[in-house]
């Protein structure tokens, strides 16, 4: 029917998807709009949450919609206008929007900004809008048609310099990281940036297809536990526990936890470590577990972290030894240990060369002071 009304394609036909924040209704629909033979598929209507800042059900709807329709296919995001949601939806896989906001707003005398949304009034008179050059006093002293149409252009300037410096992120390879920096400038965003670190919708997206995730690896910036969901550190996480589980029954491990030089490998106390012939961890905020031999590579020498709860994680390894500096102690009682497990507290990973023959006691079995 579809290819009737067009049958030399000459249109891109677009089938919508609805439900709203009724996920059953909106999960049942795209099943049904993904059997047919649709160009794009739309996500509609989510402008009502939109005016609401109810940024966290709209991310829903996305990953519901994303999670359901075939996965080369172009998605629409109906109605969506606004700096603030932008880059979250593009890197959740929107690739289309359409919006009359900056029309709408500009009718009721309220300017785009790139992190919010202000009435004309509320801004200092001497404020310029940059999409128009005008200020905001002259803007008020104007007739009503004209004051609309320059808001409406700066409101519309906005939105297109929104969408450039996300294509520019996409190229530097770094979209996420302007996602976490956007998140923070609304609390409601941020609101809707925490609920990815708990939807297992989103977990599956990443788990299916970051393995072709394009990264910058020069920095990686985890502030606190949201960014944990983000997909560069949600795919290593899948890599380490299979890389993990795929060793198999271990003698004999050491664990390490404390402050030490990255990448550790490069480091003499790592030389010393190795030459005790046994498998060394370093302990990870943001990772957990994470073998010495990948200490210097992305992303786990490039991850900076600030504000994170020690993360659980466990360990089946016949004998294994932890050693910790003294102000982590604290940690251990994070990791749990399926055999023996001594713990060895030291002043400070550079003086582990002191404990040597203390250290190849325990790990043989035969502890000597």
């Amino acid at each position: 029917m579809l290819r009737e009304l067009d049958p030399e394609h000459r249109m891109l036909i677009v089938g919508p998807t609805q439900g709203g924040v009724y996920g059953d209704i909106l999960a049942y629909s795209a099943r049904v709009v993904s059997e047919l033979p649709f160009d794009i598929y739309a996500i509609g209507s989510p402008t009502t949450l939109l005016q609401s800042y109810n940024f966290t059900n709209i991310v829903k709807m996305i990953l519901t919609v994303k999670s359901t329709v075939p996965a080369g296919k172009p998605i629409h995001l109906f109605g969506v206008g606004h700096p603030l949601i932008m880059p979250l939806a593009v890197a959740l896989g929107v690739d289309i929007f359409d919006s009359a906001s900056y029309m709408l707003y500009a009718n009721d005398d309220r300017v785009i900004l790139s992190s919010r949304t202000v009435r004309l009034g509320e801004l200092d008179r001497g404020y310029v809008l940059d999409g128009c050059g005008k200020s905001a006093g002259e803007l008020l002293e104007m007739g009503k048609e004209e004051r609309v149409r320059l808001i409406a252009q700066h409101n519309l300037w906005v939105l297109s310099r929104e969408l450039a410096e996300i294509k520019q992120r996409i190229r530097e390879h770094d979209l996420w990281g302007y996602v976490a920096q956007k998140a923070r400038q609304h609390p409601s965003l941020y609101r809707a940036y925490v609920a990815l670190s708990r939807s297992p919708l989103f977990s599956k997206l990443v788990s299916k297809l970051a393995s072709g995730l394009k990264v910058n690896a020069a920095q990686l910036n985890i502030l606190d536990e949201a960014d944990l969901a983000r997909p560069e550190v949600q795919w290593a996480g899948f890599r380490l526990r299979r890389l993990i589980e795929g060793m198999g029954d271990l003698n004999n491990a050491l664990v390490i936890i404390g402050d030490y030089d990255e990448p550790f490998i490069r480091t003499q106390v790592a030389g010393e470590l190795i030459r005790l012939g046994v498998r060394v961890f370093l302990y990870h905020g943001a990772y957990g577990l994470v073998p010495i031999e990948l200490s210097d590579v992305y992303p786990f020498s490039q991850t900076t972290r600030v504000n994170l709860r020690p993360r659980r994680v466990s360990l089946k390894v016949g004998n294994t030894l932890i050693i910790v500096e003294g102000r982590y102690r604290d940690v251990v009682k994070y990791i749990r240990c399926e055999g023996e497990c001594t713990v060895l507290y030291v002043d400070s990973l550079k003086n582990i060369k002191a404990y040597e023959r203390y250290i190849r006691s325990l790990l043989t079995g035969n502890p000597q002071p």
